[in-house]
């Protein structure tokens, strides 16, 4: 299950993201997303979040796949991330 809260919010900004998994949560803070282009008609938007104190950036494309730029989540974690992520993404841009 996952609880996004609203905690504050500007057109290309959530706060925090929880997802329960296994009796514990996972917690996604700072939450971003800006369009990849200009015409933002074209798919692709740059994400930036915060994931057990550390930073994370990369590129959600229009096919769901997340193209890290950097660093990414621990292995045991990236499924989760992706989940919270990919509900994120869908519950604001493709409202």
């Amino acid at each position: 299950m996952i609880d996004i809260f609203h905690l504050h919010e500007t057109p290309h900004f959530l706060y925090t993201v929880c997802i329960e998994r296994n009796g514990g949560f996972n917690v996604i803070t700072h939450f971003q997303w800006k369009p990849l282009f200009e015409d933002k008609k074209l798919p692709g938007w740059r994400i930036s979040f915060y994931f057990k104190q550390q930073s994370f950036q990369g590129i959600y494309h229009k096919n769901g796949e997340i193209e890290w730029a950097g660093a990414q989540p621990p292995s045991e974690d990236e499924a989760s991330v992706k989940s919270m992520i990919h509900e994120l993404m869908l519950f604001h841009v493709y409202e």
